[in-house]
């Protein structure tokens, strides 16, 4: 952090509870002779060959804060404005660069910087996939229960009449419901805000609000699992994430 401040080319920063830099935008252009462009800036986040290189320059002369070795590893690609981190194919981590116009005290054109990489970042031998992890639940037992709606059906055929508000399920792929989504987690109310890329089991096709108990050897439901270190997510505070923002927790 003081690093960055010291350099003199941001204005403003925000360090994560790793320690790395979630957001940072530099002071405007204008002020910054270095950096000073000699034409006016397009609009949005356009930005150039040449401003995009220099960019990328730019980042390793702070390892430490945007998780980045002292040299540039050929797993340091770039995308247009996104900077990613491959590991082993798997992108673990990103760095998003581009334009923003600012009022600090009239309209200026800055650099806003985004994210950051995940140092010394591995790929499980096991790697995790969406069949793999939905093949846990499959066949598994459960205490269904919903408080609206009918029992749930397999396969259209109705369920033999189960007391009233609840029914023994089955799993089976009729009613297997996997996703590859962000989701926002936090271990305890205590506990710092945590983006994961996660795999999420639930059932559909089952009617009403309903919640399960699970028989012996069977994973809880929703089952979320970390799509990248396989870390079991759910017994987590869980908000899942779009491009419209987070909803819950679930």
């Amino acid at each position: 952090m003081r690093q960055l401040q010291r350099s003199g080319l941001w204005d403003q920063v925000d360090i994560d509870a790793y320690g790395f830099v979630r957001a940072a935008r530099s002071r405007p252009l204008a002020d910054v002779p270095e950096w000073r462009a000699s034409a006016p800036l397009p609009p949005g986040w356009n930005l150039t060959t040449e401003e995009r290189d220099r960019w990328a320059a730019t980042m390793p002369c702070f390892p430490d804060v945007f998780g980045l070795p002292d040299t540039k590893p050929p797993s340091f690609a770039f995308d247009n404005f996104y900077a990613r981190q491959l590991v082993g194919g798997y992108r673990v981590g990103e760095i998003r660069i581009g334009l923003e116009q600012v009022r600090l005290p009239t309209r200026a054109w800055a650099i806003d910087v985004s994210g950051h990489f995940w140092p010394g970042a591995v790929i499980p031998d096991d790697v995790l996939t969406m069949d793999g992890v939905g093949a846990r639940v499959l066949g598994k037992t459960y205490d269904a229960s919903w408080s609206d709606g009918p029992p749930p059906c397999v396969h259209g055929v109705p369920c033999p009449a189960p007391p009233p508000g609840h029914t023994v399920l089955r799993v089976d792929a009729s009613i297997l419901s996997v996703h590859e989504m962000a989701v926002l987690v936090r271990r305890s109310p205590q506990g710092p805000l945590e983006l994961r890329s996660a795999i999420t089991v639930d059932l559909a096709s089952v009617h009403g609000s309903a919640h399960f108990l699970p028989r012996a050897g069977a994973p809880p439901i929703p089952y979320v699992v970390d799509a990248v270190t396989g870390e079991n997510l759910s017994t987590w505070e869980i908000w899942v994430c779009s491009e419209r923002g987070c909803s819950g927790p679930v």
